[in-house]
């Protein structure tokens, strides 16, 4: 079984305490941002960003501030108990369960059918930047003044949005994780900005429930304190290289291309052993792919297929 920087450090370390927690410390560095991965460890990592959009609106957290209980989580559980929210909204019980309830239908359709197809057709990164600006046109509209049936709308947008953004950062990761952490990469990144967002949406709902001037302004900060966030990942992200497998499956006959974005992620050279490797099973897995039908027809094609979909 192969041996990790946290293993190797753990074996060398001595009977000093302040050796052994340093010792430590830099096997995990060098476990979760690798000497010849460095790059793509921290373009990986920003997209923690994009990922705290879920923590934020809909991540669990208590709330002790509360006047009464709801089962929405995120910052919509401290807007679900704004006085002034509810009397703009005339909230009652149902309102209060659809407003709650309503993103994830959206959500759940996005995972299912539309963020995987967007990420095929534009791209992983232009698919988390299509994405994140249709959750910020959400938030928007959940923000300006507005009715009912329009908050629903904005809350319907934002679903939508997340459930695409969610398939295309997965995607994104664990096509340009180094090879021997990928699953690592793409629960960390996940997780990780779920988490953030959490933090995020707890301390501004805390923040503002003590604001109650001017009216009916609190909780729509609260709604957009997410917008900068989304803003700025959608300008870092001109900086990311697309996925090498994508441009693969798009320009099969571009190899240059993609080894020149897989020597970039690598910090490599044509030359360099681990990139050869890499790319060597990119093209095989290319044409293992392409002898079938990767489309959602597949799905329906074989009755073992039918069996584990059910």
């Amino acid at each position: 079984m192969p041996t990790t920087a946290v293993d190797r450090g753990n074996r060398a370390s001595t009977g000093d305490p302040s050796s052994n927690h340093k010792i430590f410390i830099m096997g995990l560095l060098e476990t979760f941002l690798p000497p010849s991965d460095r790059y793509a460890a921290l373009l990986l990592y920003g997209m923690v960003l994009a990922a705290c959009f879920n923590g934020y609106d809909a991540g669990k957290y208590p709330t002790p501030f509360q006047n009464h209980e709801t089962n929405e989580q995120g910052i919509m559980t401290v807007i679900l108990a704004d006085e002034q929210f509810i009397e703009y909204y005339n909230v009652d019980a149902t309102r209060t369960g659809t407003i709650a309830t309503v993103p994830w239908a959206t959500t759940g359709l996005a995972q299912l059918f539309v963020g995987g197809t967007l990420a095929s057709l534009v791209g992983r990164r232009w698919a988390v930047r299509i994405s994140i600006s249709f959750m910020i046109l959400g938030v928007v509209v959940q923000s300006v003044p507005n009715t009912y049936g329009v908050l629903i709308l904005g809350r319907l947008m934002t679903g939508l949005g997340f459930g695409c953004v969610y398939i295309a950062i997965s995607l994104y990761v664990a096509e340009c994780a180094p090879r021997l952490l990928c699953g690592s990469f793409v629960g960390t990144v996940n997780q990780f900005g779920y988490q953030l967002g959490t933090l995020i949406a707890f301390w501004t709902g805390y923040g503002m429930s003590f604001h109650k001037s001017p009216y009916n302004v609190a909780w729509r900060v609260s709604k957009l304190v997410q917008v900068p966030i989304g803003i700025a990942f959608v300008i870092i992200s001109f900086w990311y290289p697309e996925s090498p497998r994508w441009l693969l499956e798009k320009q099969p006959d571009n190899h240059d291309r993609v080894m020149k974005v897989l020597c970039k992620l690598r910090m490599g050279t044509p030359n360099s052993e681990h990139v050869r490797t890499e790319f060597n099973e990119l093209i095989a897995a290319h044409q293992a792919r392409s002898k079938f039908d990767t489309g959602y027809k597949g799905l329906f094609k074989s009755a073992g297929i039918q069996k584990r979909l059910l």
